[in-house]
């Protein structure tokens, strides 16, 4: 009769932690505005994300500024409509570099610097990396776009 008793105690007890948790977790929660970023209008895929061109819903806290801060000054990846949160996987860097564009291909290493022109087999903006093929001798290699026109082989 004891244990039977005991192992009621601690269930009611287990039972109203688990009630409080849940009721201190909805009060929290309810204190805690989200805030979402969307555009104010359509944006096509490449198009720039600019500040105008955005919707802030809730409030702008640090989080907020700090997204708002990396979708601004960056190209849509595919077409951004009014009304849908946009994600940082919605974002690119713009594109400097465009598909079978003529770019400079840089190589260094210690005092050696080596250039030539290339082709580019992919497109992409800075930081990025892409294929490149050497328009002398056609071979291809891969760079990091380091400016416009420009790609660095390591």
């Amino acid at each position: 009769m004891i244990n039977y008793l005991n192992s009621t105690v601690l269930a009611c007890a287990a039972l109203f932690s688990t009630i409080y948790a849940v009721d201190a977790i909805a009060q929290n929660s309810s204190q805690t505005q989200m805030t979402s970023i969307s555009p104010a209008n359509p944006i096509r895929a490449g198009e720039e994300i600019t500040r105008e061109n955005l919707v802030i819903s809730g409030a702008l806290n640090d989080e907020a500024r700090i997204a708002l801060s990396s979708i601004v000054g960056k190209a849509a990846r595919r077409t951004l409509y009014p009304g849908n949160t946009i994600a940082s996987s919605d974002t690119a860097p713009i594109r400097v570099i465009d598909r079978n564009e003529i770019v400079q291909i840089e190589f260094t290493n210690g005092l050696l610097e080596l250039s030539a022109s290339g082709r580019a087999l992919g497109a992409g903006g800075i930081g990025e990396t892409i294929r490149v093929m050497n328009t002398d001798s056609k071979a291809i290699v891969s760079g990091m776009i380091i400016e416009e026109g420009t790609v660095r082989v390591r």
